[in-house]
């Protein structure tokens, strides 16, 4: 009875070591089988931020050679070179409707003010084109001039003795409208510069009659006579040498 107690305790005595063992062997396959997810989670988060990135617009540029620092710098899509009817046609849309140049190529998917006006030495479809919305923006401009011009909203404010003239309104648009006057001159001359005429009439305003009498022409012709004796002269004299003067 005795070896049999001993045979039991020995047996209860190793159980928990082997439950342990197997324990223990279970945890090392679980981590094993957990390295390769984790690791998918970690690309999967850079692949995410990889993406996250190029939507935002930022592109991490590594070091260089020499060994600087990291940097980050964002990449922005270049303005358009190659000539583009659609791009050439929207310009025109544009300048038609009274925009001018600058706020046209302020747009940064419009192309410079150069290319533009390379394409209008180039293309000389676009050079007319372009012509042709001038025109229809310096129309516009014409109108907006008479709706400053015809605009009384403001040209009076009140004050504790009643309505008094809005002298800042109304030079406001004045200059306004001396601006785009001045605008349209340099650009059209021949419709909007100042023109100058210089006409010759006859009396009351009718147009001048040439008529020639016996008198008249024997005035021209001793006027003429008289003319040429005095230039013969003076033709001698300079013709004569200092010593043959003295």
């Amino acid at each position: 009875m005795k070896d049999k107690d001993k045979r039991v305790a020995g047996g209860k005595g190793k159980q928990p070591a082997r439950k342990q063992a197997v324990a223990a062997k279970k945890t090392a396959k679980a981590r094993k089988v957990a390295k390769p997810v984790a690791g998918k989670a970690v690309v999967a988060r850079k692949q995410a931020k990889k993406v996250a990135g190029k939507q935002a617009g930022a592109v991490k540029v590594g070091p260089s050679k020499r060994g600087s620092a990291p940097r980050s710098q964002e990449r922005k899509p270049g303005r358009p070179t190659i000539f583009s009817q659609v791009l050439a046609d929207r310009i025109c849309e544009l300048l038609a409707e009274g925009k001018s140049m600058r706020e046209i190529c302020s747009d940064g998917a419009m192309p410079h003010r150069d290319t533009v006006r390379e394409w209008r030495k180039s293309h000389e479809g676009f050079s007319g084109q372009y012509a042709r919305a001038c025109e229809d923006g310096s129309d516009l401009m014409v109108e907006d001039m008479l709706r400053l011009a015809d605009d009384k909203s403001q040209d009076l404010v009140p004050s504790e003795f009643g309505p008094k003239p809005n002298i800042a309104a109304v030079q406001r648009s004045k200059v306004q409208i001396d601006v785009r006057m001045w605008i349209l001159s340099k650009r059209e001359p021949d419709r909007f510069g100042p023109k100058v005429q210089t006409e010759i009439s006859g009396k009351g305003g009718k147009p001048m009659e040439l008529v020639i009498t016996p008198e008249s022409i024997a005035k021209i012709a001793a006027a003429s006579a008289h003319a040429a004796n005095v230039e013969a002269p003076a033709a001698e004299l300079s013709k004569r040498k200092p010593n043959e003067e003295s």
